[in-house]
């Protein structure tokens, strides 16, 4: 916890959200990106890309792609993703992370 505080956490602030559409010959150049932020979510969305969640259009995002046994699948990394990648590069780690400690709250949830 100490680690992420250090590196920019930020509390109750998502760290991903889905994303669907996404073409990757015509997303390209989002998908090259990387990991970190670079794009805002308003700029993903006018490209085409889509994602449920109401958010303010303004935060920056990177789109990352997923090989699963399903398929590839595509999410939008946040800040706190993007922090979670300073401990281990990895997006496919960082979503492991991600979801490992999702998993361990719904359960500690009554």
């Amino acid at each position: 916890a100490n680690y992420f505080a250090r590196h920019g956490w930020k509390r109750d602030f998502p760290v991903t959200l889905p994303a669907k559409a996404v073409d990757p010959k015509r997303h390209a150049r989002f998908l090259d990106g990387g990991v970190k932020p670079a794009f805002t979510l308003a700029e993903l969305r006018d490209a085409g890309i889509r994602f449920d969640e109401l958010v303010n259009d303004q935060l920056k995002a990177a789109l990352i792609g997923l090989e699963t046994e399903e398929g590839m699948e595509y999410w939008l990394g946040l800040d706190n993703f993007y922090v979670i990648t300073r401990y281990n590069h990895s997006p496919m780690y960082a979503m492991a992370v991600y979801q490992l400690g999702e998993a361990i709250a719904r359960q500690e949830k009554p």
